[in-house]
């Protein structure tokens, strides 16, 4: 794979992984993978460190709120032009949608009164 083949062309070193917002999710997710499958072992041999940029790893409030309405901060303000889209797509029509993608369930708030103490 990729990351064999960048460890072996730097003398053995680890990668760091670098991601973005979502990505952060992605590799997150893909960590956990590789430890189920092959052992935290490939991962101490093969990644460095793993740098997250603006990762939502406890969710985003606006998440919540676009699966129950089907309006999102972008459809919402785009003013004539989202009476246009709704004419081809109802907040009913994009809200179904929403909640068919995948990544849209890990932008859910998560953490609870654990985490969030009395908020």
């Amino acid at each position: 794979g990729v990351i064999e083949a960048m460890v072996q062309g730097n003398g053995g070193e680890g990668v760091v992984l670098v991601s973005h917002s979502m990505g952060g999710q992605v590799v997150l997710y893909y960590l956990q993978w590789v430890a189920d499958y092959l052992g935290t072992g490939w991962i101490d041999s093969h990644v460095h460190a793993f740098v997250s940029i603006a990762t939502p790893f406890l969710g985003v409030p606006k998440g919540l709120s676009a699966l129950l309405s089907g309006e999102a901060k972008d459809t919402a303000e785009l003013g004539l032009l989202g009476t246009v889209l709704d004419q081809y797509m109802s907040p009913w029509d994009r809200r179904r949608m929403f909640r068919s993608w995948g990544s849209a369930q890990t932008m859910l708030p998560k953490g609870g009164a654990r985490f969030w103490g009395g908020w």
